[in-house]
């Protein structure tokens, strides 16, 4: 890129998005504003067309007056005359060169501004607007990923391709009007009869050319719908490949590219019937209008008037026939501009609308409370939802929270019940009802002198945001680099040990989504990045739970209440013993409202006015009730401890013990010499040199092969052939006639759809032939008339051809190659999708495809036409003039030189404008994600900013590649030029030298030779632009050869049927590593887990422990021993075999976009019973009844099993066991399809309803009383039901829900093997022991492999294995580990015993081992 020039300052995107903000307001429409931005541009542009225009008949005029000049008798004729012609018909050229350089230019220049602008409208957009979630599939969300990917990929290439090429909109016309004029001056009156013909066809055109909008619009719906797939498999790529679903997701998505090609394939079809409309009705215009002139008026048809009107009429049908393609241009670019408008239109966040009163304005105050007041009520409904505010949405209401400034306040509740939203609504994320927001406006902060800090939020979500840039980059977050500062936050985020593990330490490249770092790191760093901050509120989303107990320890006393100390801080959390304790206020949340709030002394006990918080928290966490004894001074002595610990230098928090955890909290200074990014993602590879024979054969084979070869050499050769020989039989007609005239006819054989023959003096000087009548009897009118008539239907029948063989190749490429590289990605081993960017292979999967499906096609086939068409003029030319084809050798040189350094320096312009498009993609997908973080932090100009900077770097190689392009076209006219001014030269030299010169031959030869340049010139041009296309052919097959993994079933090496039937797991020295060249991460592990045992896994980052899941799953192969599964090396069987006989339970929860009921079943195999009970066992739907919900969703207000099925007589229902919870639940008796399921709810299990065990008498107790008389207080919370909507990502549930929906599907496969990756990490402690009983007792006979951060999780566990440096350092029964000493473990502290004793829980946790060993003994 370093070679490719800059843009000037008035074509880059920051320059003309600041002019477009100043002229958006005062134009409402885009289109106006859009015109406003480049007025004097196009106003130019109109200028230089005119001038092209006119300049366009003076090739036909010179050429004319040259070739009556050579016909002039001997002596007559005046040289000087004759050089002036010659000369004239050089600088006319050469002229109008200059006027279509500048005009395309212009086009150019518009276009790539309108571009930038547009991206910047989108991206920005996408950055303000609110995700809202409807209650049905129509409603929720507005535009999804996908879609506005498409947005970015499809439609603005539409709107770009338009205007560039905005003069064709008045040149046709104009085109049209001249032609008609000359065609009444050549034949009279019944020229009108061809005119009729093709006025009558333009009704057709325009009922074809709205048919044309009509599926374009549908052809775009359902690439939507495809690329949004697409998006959604790539985000759950990992889930896909742990259950084995790849093969069932590839016919999904294949199911969408069948439906997405029907609607092409329609395209495409009406697309070939304009066509063949406009090839049918110019046959049929000169058949019919030489029937008229010779038969109907009796006039001779000579030369002169046949092949002039014939050249006229084939100008006039390129215009009329451009004029519907123009017009399809222009309907495709409105449908993508009201898609892009219809996005633009979507609902913003108040605070982005005028005359907000959301929030407060911002100062430089950083000692003010925050907070919400005036009843607040706030909802994920969009504001043209239908079911808005009626019953079955979910509503924070009563809402009035004041956040003391300076402190600490503490967020708590079950799972579900609106935490997270609350902190959301404080964001501004919600749409407000009622009440007021108190939060600053980052954009707008101002600094503090006196505490440096500034009136601005710092956020940190519960799903951990991160970019795809290196460990610093994210903690800065644009924010200076302060070393000392940086070395504090390092530290006090418990990241050193980290950096050490990292290849680049700090500078280490973190890949999409965070892919290449634990959940524990991702939390560490989100969390660092707001302690880096300077803002004064920081608002803190549940960054406890990925980190184990010592760490979150570390992380509250150093980071919360240590480095951030000072600040306003809103903590949400589940570690209430831990963090109650140090927290100034405490709200509870209970069913989307503020519970109770208040000190901690004032929320916490039994009673009336108190919240019994057991009912919350659980019974084990016992310190909590000394809170509530009336000590007056205990949050002083608390917070006064921990500054005492801080402050001393105790070796707890610096010993190596305790680097043994989750986080290293010594006081190292990070690397910060360090500045070499060490990259994870791989720069994306780019091929040199011309696109290779292997790219065309590869499309040829996907198109048909041999037979698509064959079909497409015969129809273009038997197109090209009748056009000749219509020609050739006009040429004998005329030639019947004893007054030929030979100047005209030589002059009009080689005349082409792009120029004109407008010789005015030849139509005066033969006007005479209009009105006298045939004076040859002897000429038989209808037998030639009836021979052109035939030619003319063999060249349809071979358009025909053509037609079909083009359109089925197209379509049966597009489908094999889509279907190839998706079975292949998806077959592609998980590092793959680590090391790329996720906006890398959506650009394949978008911008390519959609060039293969409408580029590919046309662009081969226009090249191949004018092959055939420069090869007939080659032949035609040595058939009149043997002599000229010497003169042919050096043009041919110069061609191929100029057009050897253009293919050169385009193709390699056209690789680097496709490497640079991905960045855009990848970037704009991320940020979409993390829009929530960005708006917090005020960072919107910053992102935009950097999207800006990308799009002047791809636009560099566009801009430059259409430049060369114009370099080409100027040279090639010029090289034109002097060829025409050479052989008129050397035509008149002769003549006046006294050498015998024909004019018909001298005519034919000349008007043939222009014939060839300007065949040549397209041939190079369409050469270009075919490897251009084809380059995403290229890039499509790079996806082709994408190493696989093992593969899915090895036919000779399957394991028995039910394996694995006891579960033994055994690995035996496995060692492993995340690539070749990449350290080993397991060294020699070795344990075994008998059948039926639950493990418990624990150790600090970088361990191993989410490592030995994926060695289970093959998603690492081992470099050394081996895994064994009931007595069968898992290595010698199949992926398929393997993976589909397990379950997990994922760190991250991934849902897809659609129900409930496909989230759980994608594949419909299991009865509604079974879904719903996987669902009560999940404890999801008890958090549902018993506890409030955040989901969005609408739910019956009938309560009784009968009504909630939908009505009497729908559905018979019985009553059954739960063996799990001992309750009942409803069993559907009859269908179970997914057409006639019924609409089950939460409350078809608990006839009662009931709410919980929080009284709405207990919520009013200490703040504010819900007012009863408002119209939210009564309004009843949403339940879950099977086809409740889930958002893209499972954006409308929160992260303990998706946790709980993830589980519920691992329940309802039954495996003998399973793992859970940190699953119970964001449910509350009580769902987490609900949880944990339920894997007991479902999952009996199981062996458990759990990775867990919380000890309580697992101390209940048959074994733990504790892990460290990829070994096994510890392993033995969870009693065994915490009765080991230094004494009794060799010297060694024990590493177990250790971080129970930090978790502040040892007595517990060991009172929790000990019963189970009694409970395992009684067994």
């Amino acid at each position: 890129m370093s070679d490719i020039p800059d843009l000037i300052e008035e074509d880059k995107a920051a320059r003309n998005v600041q002019r477009f903000a100043k002229i958006r307001p005062q134009h409402p429409g885009l289109i106006s504003a859009m015109y406003r931005l480049v007025r004097k541009e196009f106003l130019l542009q109109v200028g230089f067309s005119i001038i092209s225009l006119v300049l366009n008949f003076s090739g036909p005029f010179f050429l004319n007056r040259i070739l009556l000049h050579v016909g002039q008798p001997k002596g007559e004729a005046s040289a000087l005359v004759g050089l002036t012609y010659a000369l004239s018909l050089l600088v006319a050229a050469l002229v109008k060169s200059i006027c279509d350089g500048q005009m395309y230019f212009l086009g150019r220049r518009m276009g790539l501004r309108l571009r930038a602008v547009l991206i910047n409208e989108i991206y920005g957009k996408a950055l303000r607007r609110r995700a809202v979630v409807g209650t049905t599939e129509e409603e929720a969300q507005g535009a999804t990923t996908g879609q506005i990917t498409n947005l970015m990929s499809v439609d603005l290439e539409k709107i770009f391709s338009v205007s560039c090429y905005l003069m064709v909109y008045w040149s046709c016309p104009l085109q049209v009007i001249i032609s008609t004029g000359l065609l009444l001056v050549v034949m009279g009156w019944p020229a009108l009869a061809g005119i009729a013909v093709m006025v009558a066809m333009m009704p057709v055109g325009g009922v074809l050319g709205k048919a044309i909008g009509t599926m374009q619009d549908n052809f775009l719906k359902a690439t939507d719908n495809r690329i949004n797939a697409m998006n959604e498999v790539l985000q759950g790529i990992r889930v896909i490949k742990f259950f084995s679903w790849e093969a069932h997701y590839v016919n999904k998505l294949t199911k969408l590219r069948i439906i997405e090609l029907g609607k092409l394939k329609y395209f495409l079809w009406t697309m070939a019937s304009t066509y063949f409309m406009w090839s049918a009705a110019s046959i049929a215009v000169s058949c019919l209008t030489f029937l008229t002139f010779t038969r109907v008026a009796g006039r001779e048809l000579t030369a002169d008037v046949a092949f002039t009107s014939l050249a006229l009429f084939t100008t006039l049908r390129w215009s009329l026939q451009e004029i519907p393609e123009t017009v399809v241009q222009l309907i495709e670019m409105v449908v993508s501009l009201r898609r892009i408008e219809g996005f633009l239109k979507e609902e913003e966040l108040e605070r982005y609308q005028e005359g907000s009163a959301a929030s407060t304005p911002s100062s430089s105050s950083t000692e003010e409370d925050i907070g919400i007041s005036g009843s607040g009520a706030f909802t994920w409904e969009g504001e043209t939802s239908t079911k808005a505010n009626e019953d079955g949405t979910f509503l924070l209401r009563n809402v009035d929270v004041k956040i003391p400034a300076g402190q600490l306040t503490l967020v708590c509740g079950t799972t579900g019940c609106g935490k997270t939203s609350l902190v959301l609504a404080m964001l501004g994320e919600m749409r407000r009802l009622a009440g007021h927001l108190h939060l600053p406006d980052s954009r707008v902060a101002a600094v503090n002198p006196v505490t440096g800090l500034t009136a601005s939020v710092a956020y940190a979500a519960q799903q951990s945001w991160l970019v795809n840039g290196t460990v610093r980059d994210n903690i800065t977050f644009g924010e200076p680099f302060d070393a000392d500062r940086y070395r504090r936050v390092v530290y006090a985020c418990a990241l050193n040990r980290d950096f050490e593990t990292f290849a680049g330490g700090d500078m280490t490249e973190i890949g999409e989504k965070g892919i290449n770092v634990s959940g524990g790191q991702k939390a560490r760093i989100s969390l660092a990045r707001v302690a880096y901050s300077r803002a004064a509120y920081v608002l803190l989303d549940d960054p406890l739970s990925a980190v184990d107990a010592p760490t979150a320890r570390h992380l509250l006393e150093q980071c919360i209440l240590g480095l951030l100390a000072g600040r306003t801080r809103l903590l949400v959390t589940h570690a209430v013993h831990l963090c109650i304790p140090r927290a100034d206020h405490v709200i509870i949340m209970g069913k989307g409202v503020i519970a109770t709030q208040g000190s901690p002394k004032e929320v916490i006990g039994k009673g009336p006015g108190k919240i019994d918080l057991d009912t919350i928290l659980g019974e084990d966490d016992l310190p909590l009730t000394s809170i509530a004894e009336g000590k007056e001074d205990l949050d002083h002595s608390v917070v006064s401890s921990v500054e005492s610990r801080r402050n001393s230098k105790s070796d707890d928090d610096t010993k190596t013990g305790s680097s043994e955890q989750e986080g290293d909290h010594s006081t190292q200074k990070p690397k910060e010499e360090n500045t070499v990014v060490t990259r994870l993602t791989e720069e994306e590879g780019k091929a040199s040199g011309s696109v290779s024979a292997k790219v065309y054969g590869l499309y040829i084979k996907a198109a048909g092969g041999a037979l698509f070869v064959f079909g497409i050499s015969l129809a273009y050769g038997s197109s090209q052939a009748s056009i000749v020989g219509q020609d050739w039989w006009l040429k004998k007609w005329a030639q019947a006639y004893e007054a030929v005239t030979s100047v005209v006819m030589q002059m009009a054989v080689g005349f082409t759809a792009q120029n004109i023959s407008s010789d005015f003096s030849i139509l005066k000087k033969n006007k005479h032939h209009v009105d006298e009548p045939a004076q040859s009897p002897s000429v038989d009118v209808d037998y030639y008339l009836i021979i052109y008539a035939l030619i003319g239907g063999i060249s349809l029948l071979a358009i025909l051809l053509r037609t079909l063989v083009v359109n089925f190749g197209s379509i049966r490429a597009s489908r094999v190659l889509h279907h190839g590289m998706l079975t292949t990605l998806l077959r592609a081993p998980v590092r793959f999708f680590d090391i790329t960017p996720m906006g890398r292979i959506m650009n394949r999967f978008s911008k390519d495809i959609s060039t293969l499906d409408q580029d590919v096609y046309w662009m081969a086939g226009d090249f191949l036409r004018n092959v055939v068409q420069a090869i007939s003029v080659i032949v035609v030319i040595a058939s009149v003039t043997p002599v000229f084809v010497m003169a042919m050798l050096p043009i041919a040189l110069m061609y191929r030189y100029v057009a050897k350094l253009y293919l050169q320096s385009s193709r390699e312009l056209k690789r680097w404008d496709s490497v640079t498009r991905s960045p855009i993609f990848s970037a704009f997908s991320e940020s979409i994600v993390g829009a929530p973080t960005i708006r917090a932090y005020g960072a919107e100009q910053r992102f935009l900013k950097a999207t800006q900077s990308r799009v002047d770097t791809n636009h560099r190689a566009f801009f430059y590649l259409w430049a060369t392009n114009r370099w080409l076209s100027i040279r090639i006219d010029m090289l034109g030029a002097a060829v025409a001014f050479s052989s008129a030269s050397a035509i008149l030299g002769a003549l006046h030298l006294g050498v015998d010169i024909n004019p018909g031959a001298a005519g034919l030869s000349l008007s043939y030779a222009l014939s060839f340049t300007e065949n040549l010139l397209w041939v190079v041009r369409l050469h270009s632009m075919m490897e251009m296309s084809m380059n995403s052919v290229e890039r499509i097959g790079e996806y082709l050869v994408i190493e696989p993994e093992a593969p899915s079933v090895i036919e000779n090496s399957r394991p028995p049927a039910g394996w694995p039937t006891a579960g033994q797991v055994e690995f035996e020295n496995v060692v492993a590593k995340y690539a070749p060249d990449l350290p080993n991460v397991l060294k020699g592990l070795s344990f075994k887990g008998k059948a039926g045992e639950k493990i418990g896994i624990v150790g600090r980052t970088g361990a191993g422990k989410s490592t030995i899941a994926l060695t289970l799953w093959r998603f690492l192969e081992l470099s050394g021993g081996r895994i064994v599964i009931d007595g069968i090396d898992i290595g010698t069987i199949g992926l398929h075999d393997l993976r589909s006989n397990m379950t997990i339970i994922a760190q991250e929860p991934v849902l897809f976009a659609g129900t409930v009921r496909t989230n759980l079943d994608p594949f419909s195999q299991h009865t509604d019973l079974e879904l719903w009970t996987a669902l009560r066992r999940a404890h999801l739907l008890e958090a549902e009844e018993t506890q409030p919900t955040a989901v969005p969703v609408p739910r019956s207000n009938k309560l009784s099993i009968g009504k909630s099925l939908g009505g009497v007589g729908s559905l018979s229902t019985s009553l059954v066991h739960d063996r799990v919870s001992g309750s009942l639940v409803a069993r559907s008796i009859g269908s179970t399809s997914s057409a006639k399921r019924p609409a089950l709810t939460a409350h078809s299990f608990d006839p009662n309803g009931a709410f919980g065990s929080i009284s709405p008498r207990s919520m009013n107790s200490v703040s504010s009383p819900a007012n009863s008389s408002n119209s939210h207080a009564d309004h009843a919370q949403p339940t879950i039901t099977l086809d409740a909507i889930v958002a893209e990502g499972g954006a409308n549930f929160s992260q303990g829900q998706r946790q709980l929906l993830c589980l519920a599907r691992a329940l309802l496969r039954t495996c003998k093997v399973i793992v859970l990756d940190e699953a119970t990490a964001s449910v509350d402690h009580e769902t987490d022991a609900k949880i944990q009983e339920t894997i007991r007792t479902e999952f009996k006979g199981a062996t458990l492999l759990c990775v867990a951060h919380r000890l309580r999780t697992v101390a209940d566990y048959d074994k733990i294995l504790v892990l460290a440096d990829g070994q096994a350092a510890e392993f033995d029964t969870p009693s065994a580990l915490m009765k080991l000493t230094p004494e009794t473990n060799g010297g060694k502290e024990p590493i177990f015993r250790k971080m129970c004793e930090e978790s502040g829980e040892f007595d517990l946790l060991l009172e929790l081992a000990q019963k189970a060993d009694e409970e395992r003994n009684r067994k």
